[in-house]
């Protein structure tokens, strides 16, 4: 266990403080206050920790309205696959009660969301570029 204040930045082999806090998450450590330095060893402002909170929020809406779109396709055929739309809806439900649950002071989290489904919504925004290109 590590004691407050001490220094974690070579945990793992993570070499940045999003790494750290991505294992920190990954390894259950979601309660503890991981302490996040930028490059001067100074801790982020209360700006930078806003913009990553919201860039988690808005990786939670994107992944919801792309469900939503899923849905509205699956009921536009001919003869829609209820079970597909269920599926849809309750991938829906659950990514709202996590974006819910998800708080500001949740560094461990936010980062865990940016670094797992942030490429996740790179890819897909990538693909329908390409579909509508």
């Amino acid at each position: 266990m590590f004691e407050d204040g001490e220094d974690v930045a070579g945990i793992a082999g993570c070499e940045s403080p999003e790494e750290v806090e991505a294992a920190a998450y990954d390894q259950g450590w979601q309660g503890f206050a991981v302490r996040v330095l930028d490059a001067d060893g100074d801790p982020p402002s209360t700006t930078e920790r806003l913009a990553r909170y919201e860039t988690a929020k808005e990786i939670y809406n994107y992944l919801i309205a792309m469900r939503s779109a899923w849905i509205h396709e699956e009921r536009s055929k001919a003869t829609p696959d209820e079970t597909v739309i269920a599926k849809l809806i309750a991938e829906q439900v659950e990514l709202r009660q996590t974006s819910d649950a998800l708080g500001y002071n949740d560094t461990a989290g936010i980062e865990h969301v940016i670094s797992t489904l942030g490429p996740v919504v790179k890819r897909d925004g990538d693909e329908l570029r390409r579909q509508s290109s």
